[in-house]
């Protein structure tokens, strides 16, 4: 038995092994005694000797990738070393290929892939980590060539270390187990393709069939969408309503004034709070953190800190990432003896975004040390991969950010996304980031659009898009026109609510840049600010109209839980009708927002010279007919007036794009409502 400090070591035997010796067991062991077994599976590839030995192996997997051959080598590690709460394992192994290197799958209870890698014949070294699930017993890896390459590969010297302890919840199936707890407890079961759904009175709850992280009494906790299980762990004190802004385009604009940086700064935030921007994320500021927070403060405004100095950036190795944490902590250390934790403008810290599966292991680690500085503020994290949301992080981030551009250019299918397909598509994805932050307890933050986006393209690749407004450049061959268009009219209000009907706290638009650049090939103007001549883009208006009438709503938003089963419905697919429970009561809220914002019967098109479209026609205000599952009475909180049911139905009146609050109770109800949520009458 071979002791390697920790270091579980695959020694593959015996020269051109055929695949049917499935029998082949290698031992090794760990420096504590504890034995492991590494077995190849029979029937997916074989098992050569090398031309030259590579460390100490002298054999290695052998992948070919041609469609007629075996493309992939399992191999099954039965481990005995498996410590709660989980643990981080670092594997290793060398690989050769002419082309690239191969993808490999691990399969604890997640999936890892490789990134890419530099082509090279030569032996090179490939580490990943991953975090293992305390309740399996065993992992397979599984090391593929890629699909369609033409070249072999040659893995060998596999390599298996912990690197530390993980808090992961244990995980296996529960399915059978919850459904006997739930049908003792008297819940009604509704089963669909992705959930059990269970409803009694006014609570429901439910359970995914995929997600297999939890132990059966973390389930009971997490699926809850009732007022008593499923409290937000953080609250905010307000409706956070603004935008992004980068510090570095502040600079830009003050160097062309020819004014001090912190001049500039409190002009756009003085043009902010007049449109009711109350909550700024700011990026790519550094040392100038601390003079951001007090300009931010004199005008009432908070600010999500994203300095450049506290970011975390992947690099090419575990070892190369890790190393970033420990400056990263000192420079986050001097900050909090500053008292930048205590200000009064610090709404959050943000060290991370738009993260991959691969990082999260190590966003969990930086987490927990970030923890142990003592920071108070909550951590907000930005993401639009599912696959991140879902994970178990331990510690979780406080506060959930998902960015979805429903106004954009759909380069594959050589057209432009409709307004109205594009916000039925913002809806479906935020649902399931709003599920995936019900667990940890996280109040989401939906980013939309608050901008037009030009980019260029290869005239062979675009030549369709010349019916939409793209222009070519006869010098270069290449097109450019708008990846993103700027929201049109009454769709800056649609996607501000279509996020509070899905269950988001919050809404920031990307982004403010004031102002415009001066150069030609820049042809839009960024964001939410105005340009140089002073005018400003109708969007920004139609922000501060919608943020005035949802800080009007706060208290009610800040304070409801997003239920999975409806209690009304309606058959026009442009209406969203969602339903909420109030925390701390029994009243039932419904959100509706009316999708229509116009048509465009010829075509969409847009400007290429300012990003808006044109050939739109706004739509009108209309009445929307609303079934409920039971009858009773409704009571709009917006527009503090009863609507009259008749039976199960009745009708809102609603403008286009814009939406309202209804409480399922009688005006009674609404006032009781009011004085515990503190509301003036």
């Amino acid at each position: 038995m071979l002791k390697v400090n920790a270091i579980a070591t695959l020694f593959v035997l015996g020269a051109s092994l055929a695949v049917a010796q499935e029998n082949l067991i290698v031992n090794g062991c760990f420096a504590d005694g504890t034995s492991d077994h590494w077995r190849l599976f029979p029937g997916y590839s074989e098992i050569v000797k090398l031309d030259e030995a590579v460390g100490e192996c002298e054999y290695a997997l052998h992948i070919r990738s041609d469609r007629e051959a075996a493309d992939k080598v399992r191999v099954f590690y039965n481990h005995k070393i498996m410590r709660e709460p989980g643990c981080i394992y670092e594997l290793s192994f060398r690989y050769r290929s002419p082309e690239r290197p191969p993808l490999v799958r691990v399969r604890f209870e997640q999936t890892a892939f490789l990134r890419p890698f530099p082509a090279s014949s030569d032996w090179r070294e490939y580490t990943m980590e991953m975090i293992s699930s305390p309740g399996r017993t065993n992992g397979v890896f599984e090391f593929y060539n890629r699909a369609g390459a033409a070249a072999e590969a040659w893995i060998t010297d596999i390599r298996l270390r912990i690197v530390g302890d993980a808090d992961l919840r244990p995980g296996t199936e529960w399915a059978q187990k919850l459904k006997t707890q739930m049908d003792a407890q008297g819940w009604c079961l509704t089963e669909t393709e992705e959930h059990y759904i269970f409803a009694r009175g006014l609570l429901s709850e439910y359970y995914r069939k995929s997600d297999k992280l939890f132990t059966f009494d973390e389930w009971l906790r997490a699926c809850y969408m009732g007022r008593e299980t499923q409290r937000l762990r953080y609250h905010f004190d307000r409706l956070p309503m603004g935008c992004y802004l980068y510090s570095n385009t502040v600079a830009a604009e003050a160097k062309r004034r020819g004014e001090p940086y912190e001049d500039t700064l409190d002009d756009i935030f003085r043009q902010m709070r007049e449109k009711n921007v109350n909550t700024v994320l700011i990026g790519n500021i550094g040392s100038t953190d601390r003079l951001v927070l007090d300009v931010a403060a004199k005008h009432d405004i908070k600010v999500i800190n994203q300095s450049s100095h506290l970011y975390f950036r992947p690099r090419s190795t575990p070892e190369e990432t890790r190393n970033q944490f420990p400056p990263l902590l000192a420079r986050l250390r001097e900050r909090l003896d500053a008292g930048m934790d205590d200000h009064p403008a610090l709404l959050a810290w943000s060290f991370k975004e738009e993260a991959y599966l691969h990082h999260v292991s190590w966003l969990s680690d930086l987490y927990r040390k970030i923890h142990r500085t003592g920071v108070k503020k909550p951590i907000y994290m930005l993401n639009n991969k599912l696959g991140v949301a879902q994970y178990p992080f331990a510690p979780a981030p406080d506060i959930y950010a998902v960015d979805l551009y429903a106004f954009k250019w759909i380069a594959a299918n050589a057209a432009l996304r409709s307004p109205d397909k594009g916000l039925r598509w913002a809806f479906g994805h935020l649902n399931r980031f709003y599920q995936a932050s019900l667990p940890a307890g996280n109040p989401l933050i939906f980013v939309g659009l608050g901008m037009g986006s030009s980019s260029e393209y290869d005239g062979d690749r675009v030549n369709a898009r010349e019916t939409f407004g793209w222009q070519r450049n006869p010098e270069t061959g290449k097109w450019r026109g708008c990846y993103y268009y700027y929201p049109p009219k009454h769709c800056m209000r649609t996607q501000m609510w279509v996020g509070i009907a899905a269950g988001a706290k919050g809404f920031l638009a990307w982004y403010y840049s004031q102002p415009a650049a001066p150069d030609a090939e820049q042809s839009f103007t960024p964001g939410l600010g105005c340009d140089r001549n002073g005018n400003e883009p109708p969007q920004f208006q139609e922000f501060a109209d919608t943020a005035a009438d949802l800080q009007s709503l706060a208290p009610y938003i800040l304070n409801m839980n997003r239920r999975i089963v409806n209690r009304a419905h309606t058959g026009d697919e442009q209406v969203l009708v969602t339903t909420h429970h109030m925390e701390g009561g029994e009243e039932t809220i419904l959100a509706v927002v009316n999708l229509h914002t116009g048509t465009s019967p010829n075509g969409i098109r847009f400007d290429n010279e300012t990003g808006q479209l044109t050939k739109y026609e706004p739509a009108s205000a209309r009445d929307i007919a609303i079934t409920l599952d039971q009858p009773g009475p409704v009571f709009d909180l917006k527009s503090r007036r009863a609507l009259t049911t008749d039976n199960h139905t009745f009708n809102v009146h609603l403008g286009p794009g814009d939406g309202t609050l209804l409480l399922l109770d009688t005006e009674t109800a609404a006032t009781r409502l009011w004085s515990r949520l503190g509301i003036v009458e």
